[in-house]
């Protein structure tokens, strides 16, 4: 999946970007916090397990 697709799904669902990481970006919904790799393209398993987890 596409980064800023991925980033348009985490806004969708309340999500918001705190700080950049090393080689992450860190997100947040207020009270947990995830890492999405800085890379062109989210891995498929990796987006799809976050929107499972995360409900976005």
């Amino acid at each position: 999946m596409q980064r800023d697709k991925f980033e348009r799904k985490l806004r969708k669902a309340g999500w918001h970007f705190v700080e950049h990481g090393g080689n992450h970006d860190i997100w947040t919904n207020g009270t947990v916090k995830i890492q999405v790799p800085r890379h062109p393209d989210v891995k498929e398993s990796l987006a799809r397990g976050l929107i499972k987890k995360y409900n976005l």
